[in-house]
């Protein structure tokens, strides 16, 4: 006969049978109250849960307290019974963890909040190590002092929070904050903490970076640069207006570094005004240079200066940088980036072979003027089409070139690529191929190559001096397929460094990619590369090569290819 008692009747029930020791009868009643109720409450499967305790069925004990969590995930019981269970299980890890869930999920009002907190700390105080100690109390002083000296800002920053004593001890070590890195900053930086920094630097900080400052920091840069008269490299990020930084920049006499993103727009004669004043510099990089139809004033010598980084705001000529007078006036320089300069109003012919330049980035600037490139050139980037086609037939060899970039050259990049990795015109006019004196190349950057199809892409990768590559990128190449694919192997055995970014290659090629490649290969990037199934990803991973496969929305990455065809 069925019973006619209510699923409250069958609890009050169960808790009597309870109370009298008789857990199986109190089990019955507690079961068939679970099962007359459509939705049971979280007190009747609590319990049952602490019947199958006592009949020491722990793991249907436990299967009611996940059951209660499920039901109450607000409710503070679900995890203490869990956590008590998997206690019993000898499982204190798991336990733990479940603590720490409810303390997440259930509300800090809740009446027994505290207990679950409680359980958590004692818990986590019974499962860590007996003898546990601050190390920072047994090590010598010294050797504290190396140890944190592998930490980033930011970690240092976090270990402040640890306790009293480390953050007393943090804090009184000058050398622990001679660098300023707010590159991570998330939110807006307040002027008071970088004071604090510098105060406990002693005014001795030599790196700095700035970011989230608010209107830009003028003025904390300004109190950084009068403070910490040691101040070598300085880096400013979402910074303030141009001409604010000028006189702060004035008081920094040690500077050598200085980069400046594109949020710090300058125009020329600013950027003359600054490295006249800092002669110190050896690196110099603005990211957002207007010419405003001026000249620039390089009025003074710069003999320290190896490194200049100059990007063009929006649509800027590039007659403007004086660059014959430019060479005068840096003739130690190494590293020269030109980057954004398309205008070029007047022939002046541009003479860089007197420079030292170990790496030149021309990268959408016109470069149809430059009659001269260093020999001793290590790295070269150079992009946009070009002005004049007539230079194509007198394009300069690079014969020291281990790093080659050449993107959104269109039509002509193979006869660029051939007069760049020749030996120049030959006296009948023709281009002289004969490069065994040439050093080879290690990394080559092909990027869109509009419409090429396979044969000539193959033709140009099978230049002699590529036969030692070990790094090759062909982004935006939509006339790579698998056939190409599976060549590159053959062509560079060497290869460690892969990107074959919107491609039309499938998985098949991966795989083989992967097998002629295997214990040589190290990195893959197959992004928005369409036909490529994730099974082929995580084969290729599997071999130990990493793999990066990003992916966008189906109609975006159409478009992108059918803009690239």
């Amino acid at each position: 006969m069925a019973t006619t008692m209510t699923p409250s009747e069958l609890q009050e029930l169960g808790k009597r049978y309870y109370g009298f020791k008789e857990y199986q009868k109190a089990l019955d009643a507690f079961t068939e109250g679970i099962e007359a109720s459509d939705n049971p409450e979280v007190g009747l499967m609590d319990n049952r849960a602490a019947t199958f305790e006592k009949l020491e069925n722990l793991e249907a004990a436990l299967l009611d307290g996940k059951r209660m969590i499920q039901l109450g995930k607000k409710d503070v019981r679900g995890y203490l019974r869990s956590g008590k269970v998997l206690q019993k299980m000898q499982k204190p890890d798991v336990a733990l963890r479940i603590y720490e869930y409810g303390l997440r999920n259930v509300p800090a009002s809740d009446k027994d909040y505290k207990l679950l907190q409680g359980m958590h700390n004692k818990l986590s105080r019974k499962i860590s190590p007996p003898k546990a100690i601050d190390p920072w109390t047994v090590l010598p002083l010294e050797l504290v002092g190396m140890v944190m000296g592998y930490f980033s800002f930011r970690e240092m920053v976090n270990l402040l929070r640890v306790s009293r004593h480390w953050f007393k001890f943090l804090t009184t070590q000058q050398s622990l904050w001679t660098t300023l890195d707010l590159s991570h900053a998330r939110r807006a930086v307040k002027p008071r903490f970088v004071r604090e920094c510098i105060r406990r630097s002693n005014g001795k900080i030599r790196r700095a970076i700035l970011n989230r400052l608010p209107g830009g920091g003028s003025d904390t840069l300004m109190h950084l640069t009068t403070v910490c008269r040691h101040l070598q490299e300085l880096e400013i990020w979402n910074g303030p207006e141009g001409g604010s930084i000028l006189v702060p920049l004035t008081c920094a006499p040690r500077l050598k570094i200085l980069k400046l993103d594109a949020s710090v727009q300058l125009t020329l004669d600013q950027v003359a005004q600054v490295l006249r004043s800092r002669p110190s510099l050896q690196h110099a990089e603005f990211c957002s240079v207007r010419a405003h139809d001026w000249i620039a004033p390089w009025k003074d010598d710069l003999p320290n200066l190896q490194a200049l980084k100059l990007v063009g705001a929006d649509l800027q000529d590039v007659d403007t940088l004086c660059l014959g007078t430019l060479v005068k006036r840096m003739p130690n320089l190494e590293e020269l980036s030109l980057i954004n300069w398309r205008q070029c109003t007047a022939f002046n012919v541009m003479n860089l072979g007197a420079l030292p330049l170990k790496s030149l980035d021309l990268s959408d600037t016109v470069h149809e003027h430059f009659c001269r490139i260093p020999t001793c050139l290590k790295k070269l980037a150079v992009s946009c089409p070009l002005a004049d086609l007539s230079i194509l037939g007198h394009m300069l060899p690079v014969p020291n070139v281990v790093e080659l970039s050449v993107s959104k050259c269109g039509p002509y990049v193979e006869r660029m690529l051939t007069g760049l990795l020749s030996n120049g015109n030959s006296e009948d006019g023709n281009i002289d191929v004969d490069i065994s004196s040439h050093a080879p190349i290690k990394k080559l950057l092909l990027h869109e190559l509009g419409r090429h199809d396979q044969g000539t892409l193959r033709r140009m990768l099978q230049n002699p001096r590529f036969l030692q590559l070990e790094h090759l990128d062909l982004t935006e190449a939509p006339c790579v397929r698998d056939e190409l694919a599976l060549s590159l192997p053959t062509f560079f055995p060497s290869l460690r460094r892969l990107s074959l970014t919107w491609t039309r290659i499938t998985g098949v090629a991966v795989k083989g990619i992967v097998q002629q490649l295997k214990g040589r290969l190290q990195y893959l990037c197959v992004d928005y590369s369409l036909d490529i199934t994730s099974d082929a990803i995580d084969w290729a991973r599997a071999q130990g090569v990493e793999v990066s496969n990003r992916r966008t929305t189906a109609e975006s990455q159409g478009r992108k290819l059918r803009d690239a065809w």
